[in-house]
This record gives C-alpha cells, structure tokens and sequence, in this order.
C-alpha cells in the first residue's frame, strides 16, 4: 500500500510538471524550466505580483461597474385645459380641376 502510494504521488507529480511546462502562460513554465534559484524566485515574485494586480483591476473594475449609480426621474402630470393640436379644416371646393368637378357631380346624382 505504501509504494502504491509513493508511485502514485511519483506519477501525479510528473502529470502536473508536464502540465505545467507545456501550459500556454509564461510564468509557471519559466519556474520550473529555471535551473537557477535566483531566477526562479523573481519568476515567482513576477508571476505572484502580476496574479495580484490583475485580481485587484478585476475586483475595482467589478466593484465600479455595481456601484455606478442610475437615477431615473418619473413625472406625470396632467394639465387642465388639455392643449390640444392644431386641426386645419379643408374647402369645400377642394376639386378644382375639370376631372374633379365631373366626378363632384358624379357623385351627387
């Protein structure tokens, strides 16, 4: 049971490790491909510093975007007496061509 164990922490190891160096990002690969110590921990410094500042954008970008205030007004108000619109009365004598006063005649028999 123990080596059992021991060999399946080996393989989940080298599973995440190969995950990890063949991952898109530039940060986790660079740690571990990084033989010296040095540059793995400014690898770590940059990666964890850039982690956080995009938290905090994100968190400040989220948190603007909920507290950005709406007011909406709503009046309704009724005026008495009602202006109403203006309303044009036609001529009697709107047909003044000759086909017009055929068909005038036309139709009063």
């Amino acid at each position: 049971m123990v080596v059992f164990r021991k060999n399946l922490k080996e393989q989940l190891k080298t599973s995440f490790k190969d995950w990890i160096l063949d991952s898109t990002s530039h940060g986790f690969p660079k740690i571990f491909k990084t033989e010296r110590p040095i540059l793995k921990i400014m690898w770590i410094i940059g990666l964890c510093v850039s982690i956080g500042l995009c938290s905090y954008l994100i968190t400040r970008s989220i948190m603007n975007y909920v507290e950005f205030g709406v007011t909406t007004t709503i009046r309704y108000r009724t005026e008495i007496p009602m202006e109403l619109p203006a309303v044009s009365i036609c001529q009697n004598s709107m047909f003044t061509t000759e086909k017009g006063e055929q068909f005038i005649l036309f139709i009063q028999f």
